[in-house]
């Protein structure tokens, strides 16, 4: 994905964040794959544009591999998997009234906005999950797991 120029789904500012947690996940920083198909098929070289390829991660076989497009695009998803990441997870109350951000769906890129934009982030929704707290009246809240860029 390319983060630099992604556009989101939906925002969040940070005020109405209501607890967050996160956990950093290093990993290992490839910047190029090789996809073959096993016995027939092709065989592509997939580099992170402007890297030069020059850290790769070892080589994908897969015997359904017998086009380019698809190598290209297991490369792509392989090399999306790989490298540092947050996963964060965030609880934020659902409004009662359509007012943004609603409910937010695993697949959205969910911006969090800050006073000090340079603070902002964009981050994948991996999962959603609705609770409702009840103590002195209903409070709808969703937690959400995103993963995202350290």
């Amino acid at each position: 994905m390319y983060w630099a120029t992604a556009t989101s789904d939906v925002s969040v500012y940070a005020g109405m964040i209501r607890s967050r947690a996160a956990k950093y996940e290093p990993g290992q920083e490839f910047n190029a794959c090789l996809v073959s198909g096993v016995v027939q098929g092709v065989s592509v070289d997939v580099q992170r544009q402007g890297l030069g390829g020059t850290s790769p991660m070892p080589d994908i076989y897969d015997d359904l591999i017998t086009d380019t497009q698809p190598a290209i695009s297991r490369g792509k998803t392989e090399l999306a998997g790989t490298g540092h990441k947050v996963i964060e997870t965030l609880s934020i109350m659902i409004p009662e009234s359509t007012a943004a951000p609603g409910i937010i769906e695993p697949g959205q890129l969910l911006k969090v906005l800050h006073d000090d934009n340079t603070s902002n982030y964009l981050g994948l929704v991996l999962s959603t999950n609705i609770s409702v707290a009840q103590a002195g009246g209903a409070a709808v809240y969703q937690s959400i797991t995103i993963e995202r860029n350290p």
